[in-house]
């Protein structure tokens, strides 16, 4: 659960750096997800730490945030389902 979440932060990520991105703000319906990676809620789920830590290593030399909108709000979320 939630690996499909950090998998596609993962992704926005490696396509920020690779568009040589300075600043990035990222939005995803994860409350899980964003609180982790922004460090205010601590990841108990073993299958969970590599994927954060790699997101935590991309996110670093890069401006911006990863924020939690409701599943409501998330328009491109619901093109995908």
């Amino acid at each position: 659960m939630n690996v499909g979440e950090y998998q596609a932060v993962i992704l926005a990520l490696k396509e920020a750096k690779r568009l040589k991105l300075k600043q990035v703000m990222l939005l995803t319906d994860s409350q899980l997800t964003a609180n982790q990676i922004n460090g205010l809620w601590k990841c108990r789920k073993e299958h969970l730490l590599t994927l954060l830590e790699q997101a935590r290593t991309l996110l670093k030399g890069l401006k911006g945030e990863i924020s939690w909108i409701s599943r409501e709000d998330n328009l491109a979320g619901k093109v995908l389902e």
